[in-house]
């Protein structure tokens, strides 16, 4: 992948998960820069389906560029996953158990084992279930992501009859609300394969991509006027019907634009190298943080904010839990998904003795 490239998706996914974040932690500071947590509130589905548009990117570009078996594919994407969803559904639990005792009237959600198993193997969202670890709401989208990797790993790593087979197995267990946003995370695919096989001048690639801006601009703008006029939160996939098809064409086209965007910067991504060169050591140190973001701003948010000694909506109490929330994320981030590649190797070499334990036991 290009670098100018690689920049631009790191800066798009930090700020999809400041996005989410900033909207969530609003609701433990009382209104603390409840400007941002209002447009983003309506936004921040659409920044989940940006997250799903650059998964299929980046795994699209992964299988055709590092990943030539599905042994590396599996490795990689347990790595992704786990890396971060282990220490944050031990901390959510740890967090929920202690908030819960300390402070018994807050409503913490949910701590049944059971529910944080179906988090752990990525099954709380099949057909119409919708489990949480807690309340750490966020964590849907992990319940469907999970499915798109395993539903693309059966359709290009498959052979002859068994491609078919198993992924309408996989089509069939995920049930249909996951399934209809997965054209979004297609659309990522689609985004790649293009910028590999279609050529466009750079200057027309980049005028393309100042219009993909522009209509986020708008799109961003015409947010602003609806939290003016008190216009309701849109709701994310999981909590809605499959009966609300306004909503879901929203996201599809969200979708769209995302795809052409990235397909649009990579093919005028030489216009970009000066500035690229300039920020992609901090972009990438924030980016670096961003799925630890994602996943953990809600329950550390809601325990810092159960147990300040001052009364929400104080400045002290709102600068702990806003202060405090990002601290212990980036401090996190540290050992789960920056240590990504440890993760990688210790999960390689429990499939590689799991390979080869059958034949040492038929010796």
């Amino acid at each position: 992948m290009k670098p100018e490239t690689s920049v631009f998706l790191d800066l798009v996914r930090f700020c999809a998960a400041l996005a989410v974040a900033c909207d969530h932690i609003v609701d433990y500071t009382n209104g603390f820069l409840w400007q941002v947590g209002a447009m983003v509130g309506l936004f921040g589905p659409q920044a989940v389906d940006v997250f799903f548009v650059l998964s299929g990117y980046v795994v699209a570009y992964a299988v055709t560029n590092r990943e030539s078996d599905v042994i590396q594919y599996a490795v990689s994407r347990c790595a992704r996953l786990y890396s971060v969803v282990v220490p944050a559904l031990i901390i959510a639990f740890v967090l929920g158990i202690i908030g819960s005792i300390t402070r018994p009237e807050v409503n913490w959600g949910g701590t049944s084992l059971v529910a944080y198993f179906r988090c752990l193997t990525f099954t709380n969202q099949l057909w119409f279930s919708n489990l949480t670890p807690g309340n750490d709401s966020p964590f849907w989208s992990l319940g469907y992501e999970a499915w798109y990797y395993l539903i693309f790993a059966a359709a290009y790593f498959g052979k002859g009859t068994w491609r078919i087979l198993l992924t309408l197995l996989c089509v069939a267990a995920a049930g249909p609300r996951i399934m209809v946003m997965f054209p979004l995370w297609l659309m990522g695919v689609a985004a790649w394969v293009l910028a590999t096989r279609i050529t466009c001048e750079k200057f027309r690639a980049g005028l393309i991509w100042c219009g993909c801006m522009t209509l986020t601009g708008a799109l961003v703008g015409w947010q602003l006027t609806r939290v003016i006029s008190g216009a309701e939160i849109e709701i994310a996939a999981p909590w809605r019907t499959l009966a609300n098809w306004g909503a879901f064409s929203a996201d599809y086209g969200v979708g769209l634009l995302a795809a052409l965007s990235f397909l649009s910067f990579n093919l005028s991504a030489e216009y970009w190298t000066k500035l690229a060169l300039i920020i992609q050591k901090p972009v990438r140190w924030l980016a670096g943080a961003t799925f630890t973001l994602y996943l953990l701003h809600v329950p550390v948010a809601q325990f810092l904010g159960a147990i300040s000694p001052w009364p929400i909506g104080t400045l002290p109490e709102q600068t702990l839990v806003v202060a405090g929330t990002f601290s212990i994320v980036f401090i996190v981030a540290e050992y789960t998904e920056r240590r990504k590649v440890a993760w990688r190797n210790a999960i390689a070499s429990v499939l590689r003795r799991g390979s080869e334990a059958p034949a040492e036991h038929s010796l």
